[in-house]
């Protein structure tokens, strides 16, 4: 949500956003914590099931032992304005 609003706010408007080509979802876990994915999944089908259906996003996930203010999930989008 916090990319999305980020992008309204430098664009004035999501409507401009084309498309999201792609998130990587950072995912700060214990070693044997194993769903890793299905957090990525999750956050993809946010992206396309809570805005447009022109929002076909590839997703890709990667585990981390820590992360940037101790923050359980971070993504990283790409998208095409």
């Amino acid at each position: 949500m916090r990319a999305l609003a980020l992008l309204q706010k430098h664009l004035g408007t999501l409507d401009a956003v084309k498309s999201v080509l792609r998130i990587t979802v950072y995912v700060q876990s214990a070693s044997t914590f194993t769903q890793q994915s299905e957090v990525a999944d999750g956050a993809s089908e946010g992206f396309v099931c809570g805005f447009w259906n022109r929002w076909r996003t590839y997703a890709d996930f990667c585990w981390c032992s820590t992360a940037a203010k101790n923050a359980t999930v971070e993504i990283d989008m790409i998208a095409a304005i």
